[in-house]
């Protein structure tokens, strides 16, 4: 038997609770082409096995139309994720809207939060 199917890579995402946290991602093909991401993004965090949205990261789509955005999460948002000891481990994905209405979801994967010693909230 064969099996196709289009999924979102995999990216795991390491973020120190209490501080501020900002990735630039590059979509890119096979070929090192960039891969136009212009449309409505979405990023939510979840605790895994659980529906409910915990927070959202900010995204900066200025340079999406050359695959470049930031993803983000203030301080406050981090801590909230290190508030949450029985949850060390955090799901996540980016998810685009293209005008034409098609959505991809092309980056997906597992937040990890260390906890601070300096400033600790704990």
């Amino acid at each position: 038997m064969t099996t196709f199917g289009v999924l979102p890579e995999q990216l795991e995402i390491q973020i120190y609770a209490g501080d501020s946290f900002r990735a630039r991602l590059d979509r890119r093909n096979q070929a090192g082409n960039t891969i136009d991401t212009t449309g409505t993004l979405l990023a939510e965090i979840k605790a895994a096995g659980d529906p409910s949205v915990l927070t959202t990261f900010t995204i900066e789509d200025d340079d999406a139309a050359n695959g470049t955005i930031y993803i983000s999460l203030t301080p406050a948002q981090t801590r909230l994720l290190g508030n949450d000891v029985l949850a060390p481990y955090f799901t996540y994905d980016i998810q685009v809207t293209y005008s034409s209405g098609n959505v991809e979801t092309f980056l997906s994967g597992i937040i990890s939060v260390i906890h601070d010693v300096t400033g600790s909230f704990s």
